[in-house]
């Protein structure tokens, strides 16, 4: 039941971190002056909508950029994710048997130390 009630928070946040900003843009989009105490946009108007869809004969080019360089950053982060993550699989394995070699040892070393001072104990007579 707890488990249940926590994905729907989760969910519930996340629908709204992503909606949020979305209806925040529309609105920006359909505001023709929107000062800064103002909850809501002063004046309305439609011209950056207009000047979209039918104002500039770039857009299908700028879209095509955009998607170009969209495309290419997520495609080499994620060619270095695969590196990242092979490399750490590879030499990972390694590195963490090499720290638990060291922790052994320095455990054993403890271990023994204390084992000598149990068997020798100092007498303390005053």
């Amino acid at each position: 039941m707890r488990r249940n009630v926590l994905l729907r928070l989760f969910l519930a946040a996340a629908v709204l971190c992503i909606l949020l900003p979305a209806a925040v843009l529309v609105l920006w989009s359909a505001a023709a002056r929107w000062s800064w105490p103002s909850l809501l946009p002063e004046r309305w108007s439609a011209r950056t909508v207009r000047e979209l869809l039918f104002g500039s004969q770039d857009l299908w080019r700028l879209l095509g950029s955009s998607m170009s360089l969209g495309s290419g950053a997520a495609g080499l982060s994620t060619l270095i994710g695969l590196l990242t993550g092979s490399l750490g699989a590879k030499f990972g394995a390694r590195a963490s048997a090499g720290l638990a070699r060291n922790l052994r040892q320095t455990m054993y070393e403890n271990i023994q130390s204390n084992i000598k001072l149990e068997t020798n104990p100092k007498s303390i007579s005053g």
